[in-house]
């Protein structure tokens, strides 16, 4: 994912709710959590740069 803020941003205009705000210290990335309308839980993933080059 390239940028969790703006998603976390769609996803509370298409009905979601953000469970958990971004999070820069875990997983040397930005991590966050949203609910969907139905209320099942999505985790969102930004890597730092360091991370991604490291999954290519």
């Amino acid at each position: 994912m390239k940028n969790v803020k703006e998603s976390l941003s769609i996803a509370g205009q298409s009905g979601g709710k953000t469970l958990l705000e971004p999070n820069e210290s875990l997983m040397q990335g930005r991590v966050a959590v949203v609910a969907d309308p139905t209320g099942a839980a999505i985790g969102l993933v930004e890597w730092s740069e360091s991370m991604a080059e490291g999954a290519r």
